[in-house]
């Protein structure tokens, strides 16, 4: 069962009215899951309402459930595609093998651009057909997050942080959605990731039955785009309501709007700048950090500094990529000996085997994925950066922190600018870090990353 003694503030936040909408905005460690756990807890239990939980990855969802330790049947945590799926089978969707993976995806745009000339000419000019392919991809999923529905709305709408496109040349990209999507039905799909959240808004407009929640709470809601929000709000009943828990600076899926474009009729702003999760010396490499993301956002809280004192971050840089991997798996060893949760992150999926069969001979080993199962002390859990948001750990190992990998350069061609790619990196990093409660290590060979903080005095720094 989940035990912990929330602050006043915090306890204000738990046990506000069930009716209206209200944002919670809170830095890293400041309890935001802790207060939707217990939010969600107080509104099903002593409130007797039918309550949902709604996450953005599997790893986090297992967590809460496990936190709970019970089962209620007024209570559900999902994560929003579960709760997207669920819905739409409701409404009599048949959606088994209809919803597109990303590489598919790609390759029907890219078969959609061959249809029309606008993109046949571009591509004929562009140096990197790839890298114009993966950009154009990307435009595509960013009206979908928007919740672009007609050309108009496209034409008219502002490109928040991304490079202009000119408003004459937007007709082709939603030319091209439109074709995309049609080809894409007639190879048996309905919907890709990305847009399946503005099909479910679509069908709440037109469901006039009983809402099944009379409360929804959304952990890590800056990583919904904004038709699942729309989607969200309109999943509850008028007399229902919606609390949304976001940290703006882990923003790596979302885009920053104002509540009322999110449909949400805000009431009451919280604000959370106290730390429970770091120590003091985390929290301040936590702020320096921040400093290189550029941001200079109103919604953004920074972690307070008030934890107790610890252990600064340890800074390694290996001769070589031998003798990171030797490091990182005697540190993860004794680190779990002496009883600490640890978890080893990774920039990309694919880096995760480059230490995995190394260590299994010697420590229990859990993948942060869709079949993590706390409790996380059991193992030493391994994983990207995305899948640990929301989770923390007494320790946490950051290896393969040079220039080359973080930011992700495989990745830079589906940005049109550079901006854009280091800032989405640099959340990531940030993500990464603020996991950590205790112990962070940071391991690189050759040039280190250009986002650890250039002051020196934040961290322990050692060359082996």
């Amino acid at each position: 069962m989940y035990s912990i003694n929330p602050s006043r503030k915090q306890r204000e936040v738990i046990y506000l009215p069930i009716k209206g909408h209200t944002v919670v905005l809170g830095a890293a460690g400041s309890g935001k899951t802790t207060m939707a756990l217990l939010r969600g807890l107080y509104l099903a239990e002593a409130e007797g309402k039918k309550v949902l939980i709604l996450t953005f990855n599997r790893a986090l969802t297992n967590y809460m459930k496990k936190a709970i330790g019970k089962e209620l049947s007024n209570l559900q945590i999902e994560t929003f595609h579960t709760f997207a799926r669920g819905y739409l089978r409701y409404r009599g969707f048949n959606l088994e093998n209809r919803i597109l993976d990303p590489d598919i995806r790609k390759r029907i745009i890219g078969e959609a651009m061959e249809k029309m000339e606008y993109f046949q000419n571009r591509l004929k000019k562009v140096s990197n057909s790839e890298k114009y392919k993966n950009r154009v991809c990307e435009e595509i999923a960013w009206m979908d997050r928007m919740g672009i529905k007609s050309l108009d709305e496209y034409v008219k709408a502002e490109r928040i942080g991304r490079t202009p496109l000119k408003r004459e040349v937007r007709k082709f990209y939603f030319e091209l959605r439109e074709k995309y999507r049609e080809l894409r039905t007639k190879y048996g799909y309905q919907f890709d990731w990305e847009d399946i959240a503005l099909t479910v808004y679509e069908e709440f407009n037109k469901d006039n039955s009983v809402r099944r929640y009379d409360h929804i709470l959304v952990d890590e809601a800056q990583d919904f785009s904004v038709p699942m929000m729309w989607s969200v709000t309109k999943a509850v009943p008028e007399e229902g309501g919606v609390t949304a828990f976001l940290d703006m600076a882990q923003q790596i899926y979302g885009i920053r709007l104002s509540w009322k474009s999110l449909g949400l009729n805000v009431r009451n702003v919280w604000r959370f700048e106290e730390n429970y999760r770091n120590t003091k010396e985390i929290v301040l490499f936590a702020h320096a950090v921040k400093e290189h993301l550029g941001l200079s956002d109103e919604d953004l809280v920074l972690p307070s500094d008030k934890r107790a004192e610890g252990a600064k971050p340890l800074v390694i840089k290996a001769s070589s990529e031998e003798q990171e991997l030797a490091f990182i798996c005697d540190q993860a060893e004794n680190l779990y000996n002496a009883g600490y949760s640890v978890a080893i992150l990774v920039r990309r999926r694919e880096q995760e085997k480059i230490f995995l069969s190394q260590m299994t001979k010697k420590i229990p080993l859990v993948r942060l994925d869709r079949n993590f199962s706390p409790p996380i002390s059991n193992y030493v859990c391994y994983g990207s950066y995305h899948a640990a948001k929301g989770l923390e750990f007494d320790a946490v190992i950051l290896p393969m922190a040079d220039k080359d990998n973080l930011p992700n350069h495989e990745i830079k061609e589906n940005f049109w600018k550079e901006d854009e790619w280091r800032i989405s990196e640099a959340r990531l990093f940030y993500v990464g870090i603020t996991r950590a409660r205790e112990r962070l290590i940071i391991s690189y060979t050759g040039d280190c990353t250009p986002f650890l903080p250039p002051n020196r005095n934040l961290y322990e720094w050692k060359e082996i």
